[in-house]
């Protein structure tokens, strides 16, 4: 029941911050340079979490009026106490990381900011790293920020941010 709870809250929350980035992107100035002007993309992001967050509500006010199984008490309310909390603690950890590579994007620019993106939430997705899974994982993300910066720089022409160091 606490779960459930939780996800309409952060189905609403999502919503809600969803709804602040359209705003916001709709006061981003369009230039000409470029096939796209620069509000195109948190247009698009923005409409996509909106969307995203209507639907994880919808299910989550599904799955809050019709509980699935009856109501089972759990015997092992300790140790999902303490896995919840770990689990905070790495969102937490996530995020305050996520904010120092925003606030580091114009100083690493965006290859080194989306090759440390990537690799930090392939880390902290994975439960048991071993030096094969971060090897693999260097090597996707890579891969993902080449296909990326191809496709943001080269095919449709937009200018993003450049490191100071290269």
């Amino acid at each position: 029941m606490h779960e459930r709870k939780l996800d309409l809250i952060a189905s609403i929350c999502f919503i809600v911050v969803g709804i602040i980035f359209r705003v916001e992107a709709g006061k981003i100035r369009a230039l000409s340079f470029g096939s796209l002007g620069g509000d195109f993309f948190p247009k698009v992001i923005s409409d996509l979490l909106i969307i995203l967050s209507v639907l994880w509500f919808i299910t989550a006010l599904k799955s809050f009026i019709k509980p699935k199984g009856g109501a089972k008490v759990s015997t092992n309310v300790e140790a999902k106490k303490g896995n919840s909390r770990k689990q905070a603690t790495a969102i937490l950890v996530y995020l305050l990381l996520f904010c120092l590579l925003i606030y580091l994007i114009d100083i690493i620019g965006f290859v080194l900011f989306s090759l440390l993106l990537s690799l930090l939430t392939y880390a902290f997705l994975k439960t048991d790293l071993t030096k094969k899974d971060f090897v693999f994982g260097i090597l996707y993300s890579i891969v993902i920020t080449a296909i990326m910066w191809f496709i943001f720089v080269e095919a449709l022409g937009l200018v993003m941010p450049r490191s100071q160091f290269f």
